[in-house]
C-alpha cells in the first residue's frame, strides 16, 4: 500500500494534535449526538455526500496518532483516567502530545499544589526553582503512561508548563531554551528528531507518518521574520513532497484561532508572522492545546471562512489541575472581553494589535456578540479526539467526549481535500 492510500488514524487527546494547485476542504457531518443520522456541516464545492460510517473504508483504521494536555492530576482524575482508557481501546501505533504533560510547575519542590484554582490563579509557576517546579511528577507521569509509551512511538511538542525556568529566568521572555534555563526536563526526558529535519533546536522540528508531514512548531521561541523558526519552517515547507504526503499538519501549543476569553489571541503575533506561509503551502489541519476546552474552526485564513484555509482544533481538554474554561468571548456579560494589550509573562513577543473577530460577518471589533462564522464547533469539556486518513482527500475527524462512561462522539466530520484550489498539489491519489 502506497503512502497516498495509507490510512492514518491520529487519536488526539490533549490539549492538542495531527499544495501549488489549492485544496478545497469540505467539511461534513457524519453524525448528530440525538439520532445518528446523516447531515451536514458544511458544504462547499462538489456536494458530495460523506460516506456512513458503516463503509468499510471508513472502518479501516491502519495507523493511530493521539495528542495534548493529558494530565496527571489528582483534581480531574477521573477525565484523565478515561483519556487514557479511551486512548488505549483506540489500539494507537503512533501519537503525539501537544504539550503541559505534568503540571510540575503548579507545585512546590516538597511536593505540595502550588495552584489554588479559579478565580485568583495563585499558583507559583513563574517562580523559579528551587521555590517551584516538583520534579517527581514527571517521573509519576511516564510511569502512569508506560503501558502505551512501551508500546505506541510519541510525537511530541511542549506547553508554557514545560518551560520550568531556573536560575532566574525570565520565564519565557527571552524565548526558547534561554541559554539551557528552560525547558530541562522537557529536552531531557524527550527526545525528538529536530537534526534530522535540519532544526537548530528541539523545539521545532518536523517527521512523516503514514501520508502525513507534520510540523511541530513553538510559540515559546522567536516565530519572527528572519528567526530560526522562521527560516526551518519556510524550508521545510518548501521541500514537503505532497506526491508522498499528501496531508500536510501542523501543530503548537496555544492555538491562533478561539472564542474562549482564556488566552484570547494570546499567539496573534505568531499568527501574523506565519498564517499566510502555511496558507500559500496548504496545511490542511492545525492542532493545538493549552486551552481547557474544544473547539473546531471551518476551513479558516485571517479570520475568514476559506475553503482553502486550515482546520484548526483546539483540544485542550485531556484533563488537568486547573479546571475547564467555560465563558466565550461573545457571551453577554462584562467583563468577557479581554483587554487587548495584555500577554501572560510566559508568552515571548510584544503584543501584536487585532482588531479583527469575524470579517464573514463584517464583525471587525475586538470581541463579537455571538460565535464568529469560523467557529463550527465548541464545547467546554473534557475529551479525546480520533483522526483517521481514508486517502489523499478524505480524513474523518471524531471528537468524543470523555465525562461519559463510554466514548461518546459529539463532533464527527469529513476535512476534504480537492485540487481545485490553487495551494493544492498535483496529488497522486489511489
Amino acid at each position: 500500500m502506497d503512502s497516498t492510500s495509507a490510512v492514518l488514524t491520529v487519536l488526539l487527546a490533549f490539549l492538542a494534535l495531527t499544495r501549488p494547485a489549492h485544496a478545497l476542504r469540505e467539511l461534513h457531518a457524519v453524525s448528530t449526538i440525538e439520532n445518528e443520522s446523516i447531515s451536514w456541516i458544511a458544504e462547499r464545492g462538489t456536494g458530495t455526500a460523506p460516506l456512513p460510517l458503516s463503509d468499510p473504508r471508513v472502518a479501516r483504521s491502519v495507523n493511530r496518532l493521539l495528542p495534548d494536555q493529558i494530565h496527571l492530576t489528582y483534581m480531574n482524575a477521573s477525565a484523565v483516567t478515561v483519556s487514557w482508557a479511551h486512548l488505549a481501546d483506540a489500539k494507537p501505533s503512533v501519537y503525539a502530545l501537544i504539550g503541559d504533560y505534568t503540571y510540575a510547575d503548579d507545585y512546590l519542590t516538597d511536593g505540595t499544589v502550588a495552584y489554588t484554582g479559579f478565580p485568583n490563579n495563585t499558583f507559583n509557576s513563574s517562580i523559579p526553582q528551587p521555590i517551584g517546579s516538583y520534579q517527581p511528577r514527571w517521573d509519576s507521569y511516564f510511569r502512569y503512561t508506560q503501558y502505551i509509551n512501551s508500546k505506541v512511538p510519541l510525537i511530541p511538542n511542549h506547553g508554557n508548563h514545560e518551560l520550568e525556568p531556573q536560575d532566574n529566568a525570565a520565564y519565557g521572555k527571552n524565548g526558547g531554551l534561554d541559554g539551557g534555563r528552560q525547558f530541562n526536563s522537557y529536552i531531557s526526558r524527550i527526545p525528538v528528531p529536530y537534526k534530522g529535519s535540519n532544526s537548530s533546536s528541539p523545539l521545532w522540528y518536523s517527521v512523516d507518518v503514514g501520508p502525513v508531514h507534520i510540523i511541530s512548531l513553538s510559540n515559546y521561541d522567536d516565530f519572527s521574520p528572519g528567526s530560526p523558526q522562521y527560516k526551518f519552517l519556510t524550508q521545510d515547507l518548501a521541500k514537503v513532497d505532497r506526491t508522498k504526503t499528501p496531508w500536510l499538519i501542523a501543530t503548537w501549543h496555544a492555538p491562533w484561532y478561539s472564542s474562549y476569553t482564556t488566552h484570547y489571541k494570546e499567539t496573534e503575533c505568531m499568527r501574523q508572522s506565519m498564517e499566510t506561509m502555511m496558507y500559500e503551502a496548504g496545511v490542511d489541519v492545525v492542532f493545538n492545546g493549552h486551552l481547557h476546552e474544544y473547539e473546531r474552526t471551518n476551513p479558516v485564513y485571517n479570520y475568514t471562512v476559506n475553503q482553502c484555509g486550515a482546520v484548526h482544533i483546539t483540544m485542550g481538554d485531556g484533563g488537568n489541575i486547573e479546571g475547564l474554561y467555560k465563558t466565550f468571548i461573545d457571551q453577554p456579560g462584562a467583563g468577557n472581553c479581554p483587554k487587548p494589550n495584555t500577554l501572560p509573562n510566559y508568552q515571548p513577543g510584544p503584543y501584536c494589535p487585532s482588531f479583527t473577530f469575524d470579517l464573514n460577518n463584517q464583525f471587525a471589533g475586538y470581541c463579537g456578540t455571538k460565535q464568529p462564522g469560523w467557529s463550527a464547533f465548541r464545547e467546554p469539556a473534557f475529551g479525546h479526539g480520533l483522526l483517521t486518513f481514508q486517502n489523499a482527500t478524505h480524513a474523518l475527524w471524531q471528537w468524543n467526549r470523555n465525562w461519559d462512561d463510554e466514548s461518546v462522539n459529539l463532533d464527527q466530520v469529513y476535512i476534504i481535500r480537492d485540487r481545485t484550489c490553487k495551494n493544492q498539489p498535483s496529488l497522486a491519489v489511489a
